[in-house]
C-alpha cells in the first residue's frame, strides 16, 4: 500500500503544481489510483511535523535513537538533554512517525530487556562467577527456562572471560 500512497502523493503534487496537459493527466491518473486502491484524500496530505518529547530510560537510549533514525531517516535532528533518571528526546516528527517510533520502541525495549537477562547469565557463566562452597541440587525447569539457559551457554562461548586479580595492600 505504501508504494501506491507514495505514487498518489507524487501525482497529487504534480496535479496541484503542474501546468496544462501535464496537470490534467496527473489528476486523471490520481483519480484512477485512488479508486483502484481505496485511498482517501486525507491519506494524501503531507504529514505535518511537530516537536514531540519522548521519555526514554538511559539504558534504552541507543535503541530509541536507532529506531528513530530508522523511521525518520538519519537526517533528522535529535536533541537529548541529559537528566538523572530519564532522557528527554525531542524530535520534530509527524503523527504517523510518532506512532511508529512509540510502538517499535515499546516492542524492542521489552525484547532488549529479555535478552539482557540472557546476557547476564552468559556473562556469569563465561567468567565462572559462582559460589564455590555451596551444594547444588537438581530441579525441574520449564522448557522456556531450558531454552534461556541453552542460549546463555551459546552466548557465553562468545564472551571473552576476564580474570580478576586480588590487589593486596600492606
Amino acid at each position: 500500500m505504501s508504494k501506491y500512497l507514495d505514487l498518489a502523493k507524487k501525482l497529487k503534487a504534480l496535479a496541484d503544481r503542474g501546468e496544462g496537459g501535464e496537470k490534467d493527466q496527473a489528476k486523471r491518473a490520481l483519480d484512477r489510483l485512488i479508486k483502484k486502491h481505496g485511498l482517501r484524500p486525507e491519506d494524501l496530505e503531507e504529514d505535518k511535523q511537530f516537536d514531540v518529547r519522548f521519555k526514554v530510560e538511559p539504558q534504552h537510549l541507543k535503541i530509541f535513537i536507532q529506531i528513530a533514525a530508522m523511521v525518520c531517516g538519519i537526517k533528522r535532528q535529535i536533541f537529548t538533554p541529559r537528566k538523572k533518571r530519564k532522557a528527554d528526546v525531542i524530535m520534530s516528527v509527524s503523527i504517523s512517525e510518532q506512532l511508529e517510533i512509540e510502538s517499535m520502541f515499546h516492542f524492542y525495549s521489552k525484547e532488549y530487556d529479555k535478552q539482557l537477562e540472557v546476557f547476564n547469565s552468559a556473562f556469569i557463566q563465561a567468567n565462572n562467577l559462582y559460589p564455590t562452597n555451596t551444594s547444588v541440587t537438581a530441579k525441574e525447569i520449564s522448557a522456556e527456562e531450558l531454552r534461556k539457559r541453552q542460549l546463555a551457554s551459546i552466548m557465553a562461548e562468545g564472551i571473552e572471560s576476564s580474570e580478576f586479580r586480588k590487589q593486596l595492600t600492606s
